[in-house]
């Protein structure tokens, strides 16, 4: 038995299930169901001849975030040290930097990787709720000077800076991490 045709002669998927239209039901065949409903409940042709399902959506098995409950936390259990911060970038940049000579490729690989690793040191400090960028820029000594300058919009009681300049005989680098607080 072919289905009925819609608007426009397109064929429904399902066919009526009713006696008089001599569907499944009529002749006595099981119709699939979801979950108590038949199939022609949750699958449907809209008015422009689509069909549109009914049937709640899949549940994801894959979450790229964990989901947490508001806290409604307007201020850090623990502020942002910057003592501390400063103290975790003349570590790492006095270790990682003590033998290098500049380099413009080999620098600039370094500068990424220096600011990865200070950033992960100062997450190990567990300063909860404060997100972190840090920035390593790092440049050839010469005769000329140079001069660093950032502006920042934040709330001064809880957000926070530390920096450090490294200088050896070939290079200088200023590192800087900033915490915000995330209300």
């Amino acid at each position: 038995m072919l289905a009925p045709t819609g608007p426009a002669g397109r064929r429904h998927s399902v066919a009526d299930q009713g006696a008089a239209g001599g569907g499944a039901a009529a002749a006595g065949s099981n119709v699939a169901h979801h979950n108590g409903v038949s199939r022609s409940a949750i699958i449907m042709t809209s008015a422009q001849g689509r069909r549109v399902s009914m049937a709640p959506p899949a549940p994801s098995t894959v979450s790229r975030h964990a989901l947490y409950e508001n806290t409604y936390k307007t201020e850090p259990e623990r502020t942002f040290s910057p003592a501390a911060a400063k103290r975790v970038l003349r570590e790492t940049m006095e270790s990682m930097l003590a033998d290098k000579k500049y380099n413009t490729e080999e620098c600039t690989q370094l500068s990424k990787t220096l600011a990865d690793v200070i950033k992960q040191r100062v997450k190990e400090l567990g300063y909860a709720r404060y997100k972190l960028v840090t920035m390593v820029a790092i440049g050839q000594r010469r005769d000329s000077g140079v001069a660093f300058s950032s502006r920042c919009v934040w709330n001064a009681q809880f957000d926070s800076f530390a920096e450090h300049t490294y200088k050896n005989k070939s290079l200088y680098a200023v590192g800087l991490v900033y915490a915000v607080y995330a209300e």
